[in-house]
Parts: C-alpha cells; sequence; structure tokens
C-alpha cells in the first residue's frame, strides 16, 4: 500500500490558475475522492498524481518519494476512464491481458492473473466476447479488470461511472467499493455525483476553484461544514439559506426569527437542511417556519415537501414521515436551534473554527 501526499502543489494553464497551494494527503489503503463541480481542478489534481500533467510548483509524494519527475509507469498507478477505451477488436480476455502481453509477461502467468481478475469483477462468462457484446456496466469492469491486472500500488479512477444508468450505477458502486476493500490499495476517484462520494469515500475533498474547500469523511463534511458553499454542495434535496439582519437581541428575516445568537455581524445567512425542519415543535426553542405547499412527493421511506414562505422564498422539508397533506395548505413547521448553521457575509461558518 502507498500513501499519496501533495505539498503546495500549483498548476497554470497559460497564466491561468487552475490549481492554488493544493496541500493534500491520502492515507494508504484509503477510498478517497476529489469531489467538485466542472472546472474545480479535480481531474488535473488526479492527473499530476498520475504523472500525465506536470505541477508548476510543489511536490508530489509517494509514501516519503517525491515522485515529480517519473512517468505514469514508474509511479506504478493505474488509471481508469470515464470512456472505457476497449480495444474492439479484442475480446474482453485479451483487453484484460493486454498490459502485462505489453510486459511481455509469460502465457502461464497471463492466465492466471486474467482468471484471477475475471473472478473478481464476475466477468468468467464473458472472456470471449467482444466489447460490442457487452453492456455498459460489464464493459465498465472490463476497464477496471485491465488495470486491476497490473496490479498498480495506486489507482486512479476518473468519473468512471458517469456513462451508466443509474441503476447500473448503483451495482458498480457496490462492487467498486468491496473490490476496494479486498484489495487493501489506495483508490483516489474523481466525481461530481455527491451520492458516490457519500457511499464509496472513507474520505471526501471538495474542491472549488482549483482550492480544497474541506476534506473529512462523509458525515463529517456533510454534517460540519466549512462554509456555506460545502453545506450547499451536499445534500439532497439542497439546504435552505435564509438572510438574516441583526434586529436588537435577536436576527430576523421575514421567515424566520432566531434568539440567543451569538455573532458580531449585523447580516448573516442561516442554512436549514430540509430534513431539519419538522412537523411539530418538539422544544422551547424550536424556531417557527410558516410555509405554503406547493407540491408534495412521495419516495416511499420519505417525502419531500416544497412550499413557500410568505416572502416568496421557496422552502425544501424532507419528512421521513408521509402525512396528508395538500397543495395550498397552510402551515407551521418547526428547526431545532442547534440543526441551524449560520454563516458570515464571507461564507465561513460562524464560530467554526
Amino acid at each position: 500500500m502507498v500513501s499519496v501526499k501533495l505539498v503546495n502543489i500549483n498548476k497554470k494553464f497559460s497564466g491561468t490558475t487552475v490549481l492554488k497551494d493544493m496541500n493534500l494527503e491520502v492515507q494508504d489503503g484509503e477510498f478517497f475522492i476529489l469531489l467538485g463541480a466542472s472546472g474545480s481542478g479535480k481531474s488535473t489534481t488526479l492527473n499530476i498524481i498520475a504523472g500525465l500533467e506536470k505541477a508548476t510548483s510543489g511536490d508530489i509524494l509517494f509514501d516519503d518519494r517525491i515522485v515529480n519527475k517519473m512517468g505514469p509507469v514508474q509511479r506504478g498507478v493505474a488509471m481508469v476512464f470515464q470512456d472505457y477505451a476497449l480495444y474492439p477488436h479484442l475480446t474482453v480476455r485479451n483487453n484484460i491481458a493486454f498490459p502485462l502481453k505489453m510486459r511481455k509477461a509469460s502465457k502461464e502467468f497471463i492466465e492466471k492473473k486474467v482468471g484471477e481478475v475475471s473472478n473478481v469483477l464476475g466477468l468468467e462468462k464473458y472472456l470471449d466476447r467482444y466489447p460490442r457484446e457487452l453492456s455498459g456496466g460489464q464493459a465498465q469492469r472490463v476497464s477496471l479488470g485491465r488495470a486491476l491486472v497490473r496490479d498498480p500500488d495506486i489507482f486512479l479512477l476518473d468519473e468512471p461511472l458517469s456513462n451508466l444508468d443509474a441503476k447500473i450505477r448503483s451495482q458498480i458502486r457496490v462492487e467498486l467499493k468491496l473490490i476496494q476493500e479486498n484489495l487493501g490499495k489506495t483508490f483516489i476517484y474523481v466525481t461530481h455525483d455527491q451520492q458516490e462520494a457519500m457511499s464509496l469515500g472513507d474520505r471526501i475533498a471538495i474542491l472549488r476553484h482549483g482550492k480544497l474547500e474541506q476534506v473529512g469523511s462523509p458525515m463529517e463534511v456533510y454534517k460540519d461544514p466549512v462554509n456555506q458553499y460545502v453545506a450547499a454542495f451536499l445534500g439532497e434535496p439542497e439546504i435552505n439559506f435564509f438572510e438574516l439582519t441583526r434586529n436588537s437581541n435577536m436576527y430576523s428575516s421575514e421567515e424566520i426569527i432566531l434568539k440567543g445568537i451569538e455573532a458580531e455581524e449585523n447580516e448573516i445567512t442561516a442554512g436549514i437542511r430540509p430534513e431539519s425542519i419538522k412537523l411539530k415543535k418538539e422544544r422551547d426553542n424550536d424556531v417557527e417556519i410558516k410555509i405554503k405547499i406547493q407540491t408534495f412527493e412521495s419516495f416511499g421511506s420519505y417525502s419531500v415537501i416544497i412550499g413557500k414562505a410568505r416572502s416568496g422564498k421557496e422552502v425544501r422539508v424532507r419528512l421521513a414521515e408521509i402525512p396528508e397533506i395538500k397543495p395550498s395548505t397552510e402551515m407551521a413547521m418547526y428547526v431545532p436551534l442547534d440543526e441551524i448553521y449560520l454563516f458570515g457575509k464571507d461564507g465561513n461558518r460562524i464560530g467554526k473554527k
């Protein structure tokens, strides 16, 4: 197993900075996620780790070894891409075996490794098929198999599931996690999909415009966001934000009133996750929100309400129960005060170090 460390990494393309002062450490045997919107720098980061791109400045270390001047083969990495990039004229068996044939490995060794990998990935009955005869999920497994057969120190995966439909994507996610746990190898995985990040990652790094916003376990980042951007990036439905102004000993907007808040700024933003909003008041200091129901959707195990406050602001609510609510109903809902996030004008979390 190998740890990966990025030290003061900067990257510029034609004078434009795409990565700025990135410091990041991926632990041995970790399933690590680089999560961000398009243009956040996550694929560039992966390519620098792989050796496909050179950093403008800074160091890349595998364990304690600086690998800046090494190519991808010397670094012992294997990449899996969004595009399966399978050879159409080769069978599944020969696609998986291709990296070993390029190394001029013995026939016996190749057969042994292809057998092991196809067994792990459930591809035994497809070995004599061609890529055109495979489903998207099967093709992606072959692409993964071609990486596995090399027995690399580090697996780098760049949005490998984005071309698959939702059902297959969910299935492959489970398989990927099991494979990584069984191999005990370091996986670094790029995605823009928060669901993939939350379900796969031991830890997540959220990137924005080439800068790291926050690193932590999925639940740490979700429950304890450092700023407004991170709070908005994770969560389905998206978090609700309310702009509040100091008024004597309280902060208020047209939608909510917060008392007993310690903040120095005259204007702050309150963030309330949809699942924090309840139908009934449970504690004396619960915060009331009055909304008029616009739409109501049931998803079996939970329901989502989209309503509007009297100000016209949209409010999203996620409930574990399935209440009988009709559109156009006006009702009061409640939020525990300690489940409300507060953000300053700079977007950073108030009280979060």
